[in-house]
């Protein structure tokens, strides 16, 4: 008897232990979703992880030609080791189950810029470039046993190594006439971010997921839970993607250690923001995802985090020269001003700068901006103006303005903590200091030098 389906799942050989125990249980999902279905792991036969990466493809029909004597199946679902899925396949493809070709998304290059279309394009042999046709990613394809059969005899043929798997398949498949259908449901699932936003409300085939989330990711914040409410908590906030950040950065950290020696200390990554998030502040997480860019949520993140745990936040490109507590004291809320330049070449009245902001928990403030950043999340003309109009610096200071108690927030002058606009901090950093701004520093707390390591 014909199976009616056979996933077929293209594994690299890791042999890192977080990669060995997240494949494992992607695997899991497809076979808890789909009972009776046979599931084959097919490792690659490419040494070179970059070479085993860019020929998927390769991998499964390599498998599928030597083995397609012993396998009767209708159609073969094909996935790389990362995906990960909730639902059925039968209901995930339900609309395109008997199609020839499945794809979650399909690219030609007279319509859509893509990466693969500019660097391999004229790699193809000259009999399929009529057809370049792209698919995004290479994975969650739904493969009819007679398209198997006919792309297995085209696609293995010596002239279309070093090509990469989206380009390759998608072009042999609409050679042959097996037009790529993509799935109607598919941009639900499919996603780049660096850290994953696993859209749960939707069900589908998952993508890509290459470690599982860190469970304990949070246990270092667990003390500060609780804190007092009556002061502006002892804690420096910091956030960078990893544990590791670059150590030009770490110098400049250490000025406020030093400078705070009783304060604790919490550097935030990516993967405990979005935890974060999840755990305290779930009806954001959709918001939090939806962000086009990280800086977004690195932005937004940081509003939620002094309005749980209070505290101070500064970005990492900020150096202290002496302790900041008289700025803070009988104060609920602290921001400082940017420089008046950044005001003139903005055509702002005044802008409140994010990279250094102090509260108390649960203030009422950091309350508002928490409740209002989903009304600025809208793109603007430009890539840095999305940025500081959504979650930045002209966001905080439009949401200043619509806060109608300003009299519990103390907005300090530039001169205490952004003594340098960004020509003179790039001036600074060149050791090409002047009277005027040794002036402007020695009468400074610290000073922010605008690295800008996101834009």
């Amino acid at each position: 008897m014909k199976n009616e389906l056979t996933i077929l799942i293209a594994w690299h050989k890791e042999n890192n232990k977080e990669r060995l125990k997240c494949f494992e249980e992607n695997k899991k999902t497809f076979e808890n979703y789909n009972p009776n279905i046979e599931i084959v792991v097919i490792v690659s036969p490419f040494e070179n992880s970059a070479e085993a990466w860019l020929s998927s493809d390769l991998s499964i029909f390599s498998w599928f030609n030597e083995n397609s004597h012993r396998i009767d199946s209708e159609r073969f679902l094909l996935l790389e080791w990362d995906c990960w899925c909730d639902i059925s396949a039968k209901t995930y493809f339900e609309k395109t189950w008997d199609m020839d070709v499945v794809v979650p998304c399909v690219k030609y290059p007279e319509r859509d810029s893509w990466l693969w279309f500019n660097k391999h394009g004229q790699l193809l042999p000259e009999r399929a470039r009529l057809y370049a046709t792209g698919i995004v990613p290479f994975c969650g394809i739904l493969v009819s046993n007679k398209a198997m059969r006919l792309i297995s005899d085209e696609i293995l043929k010596p002239d279309y190594k070093g090509l990469n798997s989206e380009l390759r398949f998608a072009t042999i498949a609409t050679m042959l006439g097996f037009d790529p259908v993509p799935n109607p449901v598919c941009s639900r699932a499919i996603t780049w971010k660096t850290i994953i936003p696993f859209d749960t409300r939707f069900k589908g085939i998952h993508h890509p997921r290459k470690s599982l989330v860190n469970t304990n990711v949070l246990d270092k914040i667990e003390k500060y839970l609780e804190p007092s409410e009556h002061q502006i908590p002892k804690i420096i906030h910091q956030t960078w993607k990893d544990d590791f950040p670059p150590s030009h950065l770490n110098l400049l950290t250490n000025t406020w250690k030093e400078s705070h020696p009783e304060w604790e200390y919490i550097l935030w990554t990516d993967e405990m923001n979005r935890e974060f998030i999840r755990k305290f502040f779930p009806g954001f997480l959709l918001q939090y995802d939806s962000y086009e860019h990280n800086i977004q949520r690195v932005d937004a993140v940081r509003y939620f985090i002094l309005y749980k745990l209070g505290g101070l936040f500064i970005d990492l490109d900020f150096e202290c020269f002496v302790n900041i507590e008289p700025l803070l004291t009988d104060s609920e809320c602290v921001f400082a001003l940017e420089p008046i330049e950044h005001c003139i070449q903005f055509n702002k009245d005044k802008i409140i700068c994010n990279a250094f902001m102090a509260c108390k928990p649960n203030n009422a403030f950091f309350e508002f901006i928490c409740n209002s950043l989903s009304s600025f999340a809208k793109k603007e003309s430009t890539f840095i103006t999305s940025i500081l109009c959504s979650t930045g610096p002209f966001a905080l200071s439009d949401i200043y303005n619509l806060y109608e108690e300003k009299e519990q927030i103390r907005i300090l002058p530039s001169g205490t903590v952004y003594p340098l606009c960004v020509k003179e901090t790039r001036r600074a950093i060149e050791d090409d200091i002047d009277d005027g701004i040794q002036e402007k520093i020695e009468g400074a707390y610290a000073v922010h030098y605008f690295l800008g390591s996101w834009y």
